[in-house]
């Protein structure tokens, strides 16, 4: 068995992991994209989405402020947050504060900062050191978000991922604003557990909806969001494992 998750066949030399594909009794991928990839080399191929714990944490009622939250590896998608979702803030009427966790770079922590100086309205948080393998501790963090963003440009590697900090978001009942792209479809859906957003503009209209959000409103698209999470809870991916090997 092969576990891929990720399109590591475009980061390094794919030979060695060609020949896991075209030997191994079967293919385990995290997308269909990279399904279509394993299929070339294996007539076995499945489906394990990448699953989150159960942790416990679960989302309350929105901030004050519209608390916006980012989790991942930055420097893997700073262009698609530079992109999609960051010329959004500045055209925002009202405050908003945004957490951007995974940022391992002094140069990259201080553009955010420079590219946000000029828009008074948004409160800017970049968590450090953060300890990755503290689960309880990180999805603290998550959970307090009011909603969760996934931009993602249209490149290979971002059609191949396995929607996991879409999963992370809605795992603590945080609403998600994403691409339509690769595995994001897979659970996204819009007006139920988040919205589609795919532009700057997208992101405008529906950060403002959220806004002005009443509570219930809100709590409906949170419990939604949670209630996703039973698609790649660890008893799925587990089931999935055994019924295919």
């Amino acid at each position: 068995l092969c576990d891929i998750d990720d399109a590591e066949y475009l980061k390094f030399p794919p030979e060695n992991i060609y020949h896991f594909m075209k030997n191994c009794s079967s293919c385990a991928v995290g997308s269909s994209a990279l399904g279509e990839v394993a299929m070339q080399m294996n007539k076995r191929v499945f489906t394990l989405t990448s699953p989150v714990i159960d942790h416990g944490l679960r989302k309350g009622r929105k901030n004050t402020v519209l608390t916006i939250g980012w989790i991942g590896f930055y420097n893997a998608h700073r262009s698609s947050l530079m992109e999609l979702f960051y010329p959004a803030l500045g055209k925002l009427p009202f405050d908003v504060a945004l957490v951007i966790m995974g940022v391992t770079s002094e140069v990259h922590k201080a553009e955010i900062e420079q590219y946000f100086a000029p828009h008074p309205n948004v409160t800017l948080t970049i968590p450090e050191d953060i300890d990755w393998k503290n689960e309880h501790a990180v999805y603290s963090m998550v959970s307090t978000f009011d909603v969760g963003i996934s931009p993602l440009l249209d490149t290979e590697m971002n059609r191949a991922k396995s929607a996991y900090k879409l999963k992370q978001y809605m795992s603590c009942g945080v609403p998600v604003l994403g691409s339509t792209l690769g595995e994001n479809c897979s659970f996204l859906q819009h007006g139920i557990n988040g919205f589609a957003c795919n532009n700057s503009d997208d992101y405008v209209q529906h950060l403002s909806s959220i806004h002005e959000m009443s509570d219930d409103s809100y709590g409906a698209l949170s419990a939604n969001a949670l209630n996703t999470a039973t698609g790649f809870s660890m008893a799925v991916f587990c089931n999935t494992l055994l019924a295919n090997t």
